[in-house]
């Protein structure tokens, strides 16, 4: 039986995915498609609670590409950031590195409140 803790970090999971895969369009190879076809992946490792459900460590690939391609080749990885820092800026990827270093320890109501504002973002608010 899942704790409260779990089933927010269970939301949190599904609503940050959700966001991140709602353009339908792969940011390493350009693909488009409907939103089963995406994966959300993580930029920094999803363990680093700073950044888990931080929408700056995110980017939508298609299944090809996050399966067999980021997950087998770091260099495929080096290519995608430099694809990431072009289109959001070099300053995006120093902040996010900062942001990864942190430590957080989140109540239960910081995580309710993620869950909010994630969301509104997905509603578009």
């Amino acid at each position: 039986m899942k704790t409260p803790r779990q089933k927010l970090y269970k939301k949190l999971d599904t609503l940050w995915s959700l966001i991140v895969r709602k353009d339908c369009i792969c940011e390493l190879c350009g693909h488009k498609g409907d939103i089963k076809e995406f994966d959300a992946h993580h930029i920094k490792k999803r363990g680093n609670l700073s950044t888990r459900w931080d929408l700056d460590n995110s980017a939508c690939l298609c299944k090809g590409c996050h399966r067999f391609k980021i997950h087998m080749d770091t260099f495929t990885v080096a290519i995608l950031i430099d694809k990431l820092k072009k289109k959001r800026g070099k300053k995006w990827y120093e902040d996010l590195v900062k942001k990864t270093n942190k430590i957080v320890k989140y109540s239960t109501s910081d995580l309710e409140e993620l869950v909010e504002k994630l969301e509104k973002k997905l509603k578009g608010e």
